[in-house]
């Protein structure tokens, strides 16, 4: 028994028969491997090959397993247990848990070629990971150098498995059908291909070019036309491939100076700047595998064929390519990401390499207003347009197309400053329409901005939207103004403007915003109500950027939800693939389960697919605060109205989630988070899917047999 302690894939510290205890405490989130070998004494096939860690409760792998408070039986060797390493023990007492993982016995270990791609950014120096291309105060021309190697590995973590040499599977190059190995990289998304940096392939390998957007088409890699020649429009490029005619020995391997390696610009940032995350595929298959299978990894980490951190196989095949829906495209939510840009990252399948880009713009304004304790930040354009995002909350039970009755309040906290070297007096706050936004930053009077920003329609604020401008002092009365908009008038009120009075240099003033939404306002879209700070010169309390030039805006936007949900059905044949009516096409902003025409009939399947997006604001710029959907859950019950699907219906094996882990239940018995043979009577479905990041999706996927 031996661990890996500090994840750097070398199992270097022995577990002694009497038990192990850490030297140095594991950080919240952070992870040990511990790999134990030994030799296999029966033959039967069939025969369980059991290992486990840890003694608790019932030992099956449920939850009752795992976060035990740890029993009052002393130390023993056959325990995983938490030890207090210094001060107070844990508010919640040392924790207990176990696990087992098992493989049954085959008669004949199945050769199987095992491959890892792994993937990093060569920085232009030691420190920066990303070229600012000479302008530092503008991130939409950066370049992005991506470094790949791939291994055909020698040997495989699986006992049921041997490691074997590798050949090519059926791709298109140059208009003919081929047999290479590929490997394959999407353009990421808000970049272009790099023509300047010319991609390096080391000997043996072609560099290869694919115009197909799998974005757009829905292709995977090896459905597409491959060409030995680079489009002349950078632009067209929609992957780059790398191709071997193979076969290629088990323990062969790219790594060294050269690599496969091929740049990106970030055209389509905003300037202020953004995220990029990028993941590369792998794909060939087993030399002399009579049925062909497409071998398959993803890079981010070191598990060879999309292996997970445990050392089992995705599947019982060893591989586990799916053409619907391994696209390459990468989506760091549902895909994790290789934190460290280290190919370390950890989570089934692979992990997204991902990058952000921050301009080092400064901000013009002489007044700074942006979102609590960051005046500064900067959005999409400029520091004009930063943006606090927050989410009213939702009634239990409201579906999603229907408009919320009554929305609840929502408080944003901003920070006013003056960075001047100046007083700064009469600085007065209030909401603005979005069109007085665009014409006071487009306003020649104004020749500090330099890019004007627009904050799109008026009609994009609810009429009867009421928002409050309230600032406490810390000494003296407190002033609180409420506005009403509508789209012909703007913001209107019968208070006095909130005026703070003046701003010393460098002082700073917090203020709140409370944006009170109108009945039966729209679920899951966001209204964005720009927050002006300004010097009134008149003093009036009425913002015009004719007289008032010393002005700085921020956007406080709340949303109705932004967890967007659809829920689809499609009937598949007895064949399990033959399609007898596609998926129906549920309305994101109604209805939002489409309905099936045709009946399924006895032995026929009907799949569900179940798509959520986070339609929130990204992040961009420096500063901003988003929404990320945490610790978001999908629950699929079979036998809660109006779902009925439990009584005439059986699980079948293939659940598929994007992202995070799948608990199935019979009422309330859990099996745990394999997914339970076909015909297993499975009433409901809980996808624990994490964390969902502004602008990412992903889906959850499960198929019942009709009785």
């Amino acid at each position: 028994v031996t661990a890996d302690l500090d994840g750097d894939g070398t199992f270097e510290t022995t577990i002694p028969a009497a038990g192990f205890t850490t030297t140095t405490p594991i950080r919240a989130d952070q992870s040990i491997k511990v790999r134990v070998e030994g030799t296999v004494i029966v033959d039967e096939a069939g025969a369980p090959i059991n290992v486990q860690l840890g003694d608790t409760g019932p030992n099956d792998n449920s939850p009752a397993t795992d976060n035990q408070p740890d029993a009052d039986d002393g130390s023993n060797p056959n325990e995983v247990t938490t030890v207090n390493a210094e001060g107070d023990p844990p508010v919640n007492g040392e924790r207990e848990g176990a696990a087992f993982q098992e493989v049954l016995l085959s008669t004949e270990i199945k050769e199987l070629a095992t491959i890892t791609v792994l993937k990093r950014i060569e920085g232009p120096n030691t420190i920066d990971l990303v070229d600012n291309n000479g302008t530092p105060e503008n991130a939409s021309d950066d370049k992005i150098t991506y470094h790949l190697d791939f291994r055909v590995e020698s040997s495989n973590p699986a006992i049921n498995f041997q490691a074997a040499d590798l050949e090519g599977t059926t791709i298109t190059v140059d208009g003919a059908p081929v047999q290479r190995v590929l490997v394959s990289d999407v353009i990421p998304e808000n970049t272009e291909f790099d023509p300047a940096v010319t991609p390096t392939a080391p000997d043996g390998w072609t560099v290869v070019y694919s115009t197909d957007d799998p974005a757009v088409t829905g292709r995977d890699a090896l459905s597409v036309d491959w060409s030995t020649t680079q489009p002349a429009n950078a632009s067209d490029v929609k992957r780059i491939g790398f191709i071997a005619e193979g076969p290629i020995t088990a323990g062969t391997s790219t790594e060294g100076p050269i690599g496969l390696t091929f740049g990106v610009i970030t055209s389509g940032l905003p300037v202020a700047g953004g995220e990029v995350a990028n993941i590369a595929q792998a794909f060939g298959e087993t030399v002399g595998d009579p049925t062909d299978e497409v071998v398959y990894d993803e890079s981010g980490d070191q598990n060879p064929n999309n292996y997970n951190d445990d050392g089992t196989p995705p599947d019982d095949s060893g591989t586990d390519f799916n053409p619907a829906t391994d696209l390459g495209i990468a989506n760091p939510s549902a895909d994790g990401v290789d934190e460290d840009n280290d190919n370390t990252g950890e989570g089934p399948k692979g992990e997204d390499t991902v990058v952000t880009i921050t301009a080092e713009i400064t901000p013009d304004s002489q007044i700074l207003n942006g979102p609590e304790d960051r005046p500064n930040a900067i959005g999409p354009t400029n520091d004009n347009d930063d943006f606090t995002n927050q989410s009213t909350t939702i009634p239990a039970g409201l579906a999603q197309g229907q408009p919320i009755p009554d929305p609840g309040e929502v408080i944003f906290n901003n920070t006013v400053e003056n960075r001047n070297t100046t007083n700064l007096d009469n600085v007065t706050l209030l909401p603005i329409a979005p069109s007085d936004g665009t014409a006071a930053t487009n306003d020649p009077a104004v020749a500090a901005f330099t890019t004007p920003v627009d904050f799109g329609a008026d009609n994009q604020i609810p009429n009867g939207t009421e928002v409050t401008i309230k600032y406490t002092p810390d000494t003296g009365d407190v002033q609180e103004a409420t506005y009403t908009y509508n789209e012909e008038d703007g913001f209107t009120t019968d208070d006095p403007a909130v005026n703070v009075g003046t701003l010393t240099p460098g002082q700073q003033l917090d203020y709140e915003v409370i944006v009170d939404l109108p009945a039966n306002t729209a679920q899951v879209q966001g209204y964005g109500i720009p927050i002006v700070a300004f010097v009134d010169n008149n003093p009036n309390g009425d913002f015009d950027v004719t007289q008032e030039t010393v002005f700085n805006i921020t956007v406080d936007r709340v949303y109705t939800g932004y967890m967007q949900m659809v829920k689809e059905a499609r009937i598949l044949d007895t064949d399990g693939v033959t399609v007898i009516q596609d998926f129906t096409g549920g309305d994101p902003t109604g209805d939002q389960e489409g309905t099936l025409t045709e009946r399924a009939k006895p032995g026929q399947f009907i799949e569900y697919r179940i798509t959520y997006t986070n339609i929130s604001e990204p992040l961009v710029g420096a500063g901003n605060v988003v929404l990320d959907a945490n610790n978001f859950t999908i629950t699929e019950d079979g036998d809660k109205a109006p779902n009925n699907w439990v009584t005439i219906t059986t699980h079948e094996q293939g659940t598929e989630p994007s992202q995070g882990t799948v608990e199935y239940f019979n009422n309330t018995l859990s099996f745990g988070n394999s997914d339970p043979a076909s015909g297993e009577e499975v009433t409901r479905y809980v996808n624990e899917v994490g964390t969902v990041a502004p602008g990412d999706n992903g889906s959850f996927v499960f198929r019942r047999k009709v009785d």
